[in-house]
């Protein structure tokens, strides 16, 4: 892995476990083992590292729907359920949750860049249970669009609860929310 994906990847994780204002390069720094000059070398600014970590997940996302085209419908939101149980267990939040809580004090270019994320995911979800109501993998859902926007809320909640909150309890409700479909 090449410096700057490092970086990339070490980033992401202080992103989650922390918060985007809750970290610093000095913390990349430490965890990676090289100069803050470095990182500045790579990402001129926090700016710009939240933007390339945005970036990433939108690409990593668009690869993902690739590669899940061909499972069913519930398959793909049991996928999605699995990442934020993974997010549970890491006592981390997924980056539209990070992004949300800070929303009110970061970069322009970097709300863009996670407001379009969020829309891709929420986009993607209501795919998800349009296509799952045509194929009667789930039941008639009134407005499938409002409904990814209270699926994803959930999860993003519940990822944040189970910091304070029980784990096991966490992942409990977000398999009870796929079971409703």
């Amino acid at each position: 892995m090449d410096t700057r994906d490092l970086i990339l990847k070490v980033g992401t994780e202080l992103l989650t476990e922390k918060g985007y204002n809750a970290f610093s390069y000095a913390d990349i720094s430490e965890r990676v083992n090289i100069k803050k000059a470095s990182i500045h070398y790579h990402f001129p600014t926090k700016t710009d590292l939240g933007i390339a970590i945005v970036q990433s997940h939108i690409e990593y996302f668009e690869d993902l729907k690739k590669r899940q085209s061909s499972l069913t419908e519930l398959k793909k939101l049991q996928s999605l359920a699995k990442y934020y149980i993974q997010l549970i267990n890491e006592k981390k939040i997924c980056l539209m949750g990070t992004f949300s809580t800070d929303v009110h004090s970061i970069e322009p270019a970097l709300k863009e860049k996670s407001i379009e994320f969020c829309k891709i995911v929420v986009q993607y979800t209501t795919d998800i249970l349009e296509a799952g109501i045509r194929n009667n993998e789930f039941k008639p859902i009134e407005n499938p669009s409002t409904k990814a926007i209270e699926i994803l809320s959930s999860f993003m909640g519940l990822a944040q609860m189970s910091r304070i909150y029980s784990p096991d309890e966490a992942t409990k409700t977000i398999l009870g929310i796929i079971n409703q479909l």
